[in-house]
């Protein structure tokens, strides 16, 4: 995995590869996914159609990373319910489909931010993700 320190939004508009964005598994009774904090809330204010796609996605479906065609990004389950904290062996998981996924030659880099802050994510991170193909977007703290 890369490290590099940046907006995670630019890579999505700037390069060629996909933007990971760590979801719950949460719908309202609107058919919305609950996107309200975070890179989600971020990806949804610059998607507006997203939660209703992402909703489509998940409703009924086991928890595991998808890709949203239209809007090339990774959607990654971290937790079932948006009250929860992070859920290590979750997002372990996630990151092992999406690690299997991503390895075919040719596949398209990953930008991620940083995952389950507070609760060993980094580690996860390190030894889940061994390649290059993933490059972890720290912010930038003088922004």
């Amino acid at each position: 995995m890369r490290v590099v320190v940046g907006n995670l939004w630019d890579f999505y508009k700037n390069e060629k590869g996909y933007v990971v964005v760590p979801i719950n598994w949460t719908c309202t009774g609107y058919g919305e996914a609950v996107m309200g904090g975070g890179v989600a809330q971020q990806a949804a204010q610059l998607l507006p159609g997203l939660p209703s796609a992402i909703a489509r996605y998940i409703m009924g479906q086991p928890m595991v990373p998808q890709f949203v065609t239209y809007a090339d990004l990774f959607l990654l389950p971290v937790k079932k319910h948006w009250r929860d904290s992070t859920d290590i062996a979750l997002m372990e998981q996630s990151l092992r489909q999406l690690a299997e996924h991503c390895s075919y030659p040719g596949s398209d880099c990953c930008y991620l931010p940083l995952l389950g802050a507070g609760f060993d994510g980094l580690k996860v991170m390190a030894r889940t993700l061994t390649t290059d193909k993933f490059v972890l977007v720290l912010k930038d703290p003088s922004r």
